[in-house]
């Protein structure tokens, strides 16, 4: 009876590298999107910071 427990054991490291690639890319995804969401507010937010920091309405844009 011959077993080899090389190759199960690497099969679980591939797994967990697998799985580290996919929750990192899915996280990227999620950053990327957030990213380009806060862009598109600031282009479609009509807010303004003044001189003193303070943030307003500003209807001209």
């Amino acid at each position: 009876m011959r077993t080899n427990f090389k190759r199960s054991a690497q099969t679980d490291v591939d797994m967990r590298k697998k799985q580290r690639r996919t929750l990192q890319s899915t996280l990227n995804t999620i950053g990327i999107l957030m990213f380009i969401g806060i862009l598109i507010r600031w282009w479609t937010v009509p807010f303004a910071i003044s001189k003193d920091l303070r943030i307003y309405y500003n209807p001209d844009f």
